[in-house]
């Protein structure tokens, strides 16, 4: 396992695609601050350490749309290579190979956050200075370094599912294109069934509130609207799922997808 994992670093250090979806990812939330200053009854969400808080729910928010094309890519684009062939072939090998990447690809992922809280740190400064306050006053009882850390592992978290079902799918149809389809493609479709479920009532609506978009959105929603009081991204209905479920729901789901991903692994004899 750590032969493997120090080449999936090597081949972190010297691509691109990391660094161009982390940009755009930091462009986004950069953009979204923007607009967000731009209604005064919003600004005083985005001033320090609020604003933590919201850059992290926003680098959550577009995690289905960033992060599949990486993981899709990355373990899809693998079966492209002769070597991966040698290395799969070596049975014991295989899981470590597979586990490996995926473990890259999340670290990516927390280092995108760490960024993300760079930028809304300075986003937050830039505002505070232009509404002539310095910080924002947190919730009852809470302490600003545990309420960011609570939120980054949130966020984080809830970008893990779209890492895994992306990498997951690039591995088990060998394709890269699979990956991002699949990874980009359930997070629209859930988006558009969800939406068709709620207006024919239950027991359709009770179905969508079972999705993994419904989890991800509720465990996000529900940590902002826990750590900053009022806000555009701290609204939360009264169907979404507390945290607690949200977590063990979100589990079940990784455990299902990663080990849909070993089972094919494990037994695929990869010949061609």
């Amino acid at each position: 396992m750590i032969g493997f994992l120090r080449s999936d670093w090597r081949k972190l250090r010297h691509r691109w695609m990391p660094r161009i979806l982390v940009l755009i990812l930091l462009a986004i939330v950069a953009l979204v601050f923007l607009g967000i200053s731009s209604r005064a009854r919003f600004r005083s969400d985005l001033v320090m350490p609020d604003g933590l808080v919201v850059a992290l729910s926003l680098g959550a928010a577009f995690a289905a749309f960033i992060w599949p094309i990486l993981a899709g890519s990355w373990s899809g684009s693998e079966y492209g290579w002769g070597t991966i062939r040698m290395a799969l072939t070596k049975e014991p090998n295989r899981i470590a190979f597979s586990l490996s990447g995926l473990i890259v690809v999340l670290m990516t992922v927390g280092a995108g956050l760490i960024l993300v809280l760079v930028v809304g740190a300075i986003a937050s400064s830039l505002v505070g200075a232009a509404t002539h306050a310095i910080v924002s006053t947190p919730p009852a009882g809470a302490n600003a370094a545990g309420v960011v850390i609570k939120m980054f592992f949130g966020a984080w978290y809830a970008s893990a599912f779209y890492v895994v079902l992306a990498y997951a799918a690039g591995a088990i149809f060998r394709s890269p294109a699979a990956g991002i389809g699949i990874g980009i493609g359930f997070a629209v479709a859930q988006s558009a069934v969800s939406g068709i479920f709620g207006a024919l009532g239950d027991p359709w609506k009770s179905i969508a509130l079972h999705f993994p978009a419904a989890y991800t959105t509720a465990l996000n929603s529900r940590l902002a609207n826990e750590l900053v009081v009022k806000g555009p991204l701290a609204r939360v209905s009264s169907d979404d799922a507390s945290i607690q479920v949200s977590i063990i729901a979100l589990a079940i789901y990784l455990a299902l997808l990663i080990g849909a991903m070993v089972a094919v692994v494990q037994q695929r004899d990869v010949t061609s």
